[in-house]
């Protein structure tokens, strides 16, 4: 994976630098998303202010001479049962790509 400037070695040990932002961290090999905001809508999260403040964008290429299918989804540790918890906090806008 090749994200450019948003890579860190390792995550910084003091506070405030240890609260990353769209950062790849290599010794932990996660990509940190950033604080979740709260109070944010759901409707509005297609809003051009909203989208470049919440979201990231990642660019993925195949270097090899073989098509590559790609699914994307994310892995949920959302609980069953407890309506607290909401499964829509995050959408990917393209979940399969052919490269």
């Amino acid at each position: 994976m090749i994200f450019g400037n948003n890579i860190k070695k390792k995550r910084p040990s003091s506070i405030p630098d240890c609260y990353l932002s769209k950062v790849f961290v290599q010794s932990e090999n996660l990509f940190d998303f950033g604080p979740l905001l709260i109070g944010k809508s759901v409707e509005k999260k297609n809003e051009k202010e909203v989208m470049n403040i919440n979201s990231s964008t990642f660019k993925f290429l195949n270097n090899g001479p073989f098509k590559t299918d790609v699914e994307f989804a994310f892995l949920s540790s959302i609980i069953e049962g407890k309506p607290e918890y909401n499964k829509n906090v995050f959408s990917i806008s393209v979940d399969r790509l052919s490269i």
